[in-house]
């Protein structure tokens, strides 16, 4: 084993600048590196000397010890993106999953697709980038978009609901936001996302606030937040006493953040 690739998402630079100062002193006889990826973040680990079994304990130790640092924010130890991760929790489960994307223009589709063997998983998309769109083929009330806006978490909620229903999947994603640079206002700037996630018993949604100043950046990191609140209900199912199972026959809202 001459070296090891975590990934990561969520940690900031300055974050995982400070888990590597406490891994140096930890474990001078490893060497790290932080690599940032948009909007993932990568620790190479190797050992300084020539390898042998004792560093090859050192290494591990180190693994493990920045696994449990990065907490809820670790994705893989053998270098796989957050897409990979995503889809491999999928297919061991034998899930399936259908999404519907506003701000991200698609991009959380090309994610999931991006990596072979998708197709085990990976039901449709659609990009319902209009209001008339989100009305017409998944549902969304006329009275949601007049009250809260198509930047919402309850249009999110509706939009999930709306793809799941017409793909049959297991859980769907969903995204609207504003991306940039115009479009933002003082009650939702500019980096204002808001994620729907469809399950057979639950809907949840959470709104996210980010500031970078590239349009494309915050496409990347919306898709990307969309994913990982996939991942996390994925592994929140690992420890959940009840299957999640059956129709999707909550109203939206029911769970919502």
């Amino acid at each position: 084993m001459k070296e090891r690739i975590l990934t990561s998402f969520g940690l900031n630079e300055s974050a995982a600048y400070d888990l590597l100062e406490d891994l140096k002193s930890k474990f001078p006889q490893i060497r790290a590196e932080v690599k940032h990826n948009f909007p993932e973040i990568q620790l190479r680990l190797s050992p300084a000397h020539t390898p042998g079994n004792r560093m090859q304990d050192r290494l591990r130790e180190a693994l493990e010890w920045s696994r449990q640092q990065m907490g809820e924010h670790f994705l893989s130890a053998e270098g796989d993106s957050l897409e990979a991760v995503v889809g491999c929790l999928l297919r061991e489960r034998q899930l399936t999953v259908s999404v519907a994307e506003s701000c991200t223009g698609g991009l959380i589709s090309h994610m999931l697709t991006n990596v072979s063997g998708s197709s085990d998983y990976f039901l449709m998309a659609g990009v319902t980038y209009a209001n008339q769109a989100k009305k017409k083929l998944l549902g969304v009330s006329e009275q949601t978009l007049r009250r809260c806006g198509a930047v919402h978490e309850r249009t999110a909620e509706e939009m999930a609901v709306g793809i799941r229903n017409l793909s049959g999947a297991d859980y769907a994603l969903a995204t609207t936001g504003i991306a940039g640079p115009t479009g933002g206002s003082r009650e939702k700037p500019v980096g204002t996302l808001c994620v729907g996630l469809a399950g057979a018993s639950e809907v949840e949604s959470s709104r996210f606030h980010f500031s970078f100043p590239e349009r494309l950046m915050n496409k990347k990191i919306f898709a990307a937040t969309a994913l990982d609140m996939l991942r996390k209900r994925l592994l929140r199912r690992l420890t959940d006493p009840v299957q999640d199972d059956g129709l999707c026959d909550r109203k939206p809202g029911s769970t919502g953040t």
